[in-house]
């Protein structure tokens, strides 16, 4: 397991096909979401631009909020919560970046490293980071996998 040292980009915003999901924090399967929706988003992506994301607008500790998508252009109705594809926007500005070679289970230690790096460089995060799978572990071993991680800044 490897985590990039964090750095800042510029990002500019990305239209998405996605679905969002809320539900009980204890009944959480994140394999199980995926396993679920992943073809849910894919087969309403005609064009995907970039790798399948999760974006997390709640993770805990009562509930989760987790926005499931791909990144490609899309005539679909806004997205909505409750599992429907529908079109949504990963927004523009800078974000606080790392990426994990490694196993799924380590992300934690990817946000703790944005975390400590955006509060030495007193930075604000803003609401919903977001994981990009760069790597499809069908193909790759999952120890080889790579996970980039994207945590908007506030405005200052």
């Amino acid at each position: 397991m490897a985590i990039s040292e964090p750095n800042l980009v510029d990002l500019a915003s990305v239209p998405a096909v996605a679905v969002r999901l809320v539900g009980d924090m204890d009944l959480l399967d994140v394999g199980a979401l995926f396993g679920e929706y992943s073809g849910v988003v894919m087969g309403n992506a005609p064009a995907p631009t970039a790798p399948i994301y999760a974006r997390y607008w709640a993770f805990g500790p009562d509930r989760y909020d987790i926005e499931i998508g791909i990144p490609c252009p899309t005539d679909l109705p806004p997205l909505a919560i409750g599992g429907a594809p529908g079109s949504t926007t990963l927004p523009a500005g800078r974000a606080a970046t790392a990426t994990l070679t490694g196993h799924y289970q380590a992300l934690g230690g990817v946000y703790d490293r944005l975390v400590a790096f955006t509060d030495a460089n007193g930075l604000e995060r803003a609401d919903g980071p977001w994981e990009s799978y760069d790597d499809d572990p069908g193909s790759v071993p999952v120890d080889e996998t790579r996970t980039t991680v994207f945590w908007p800044l506030a405005d200052a």
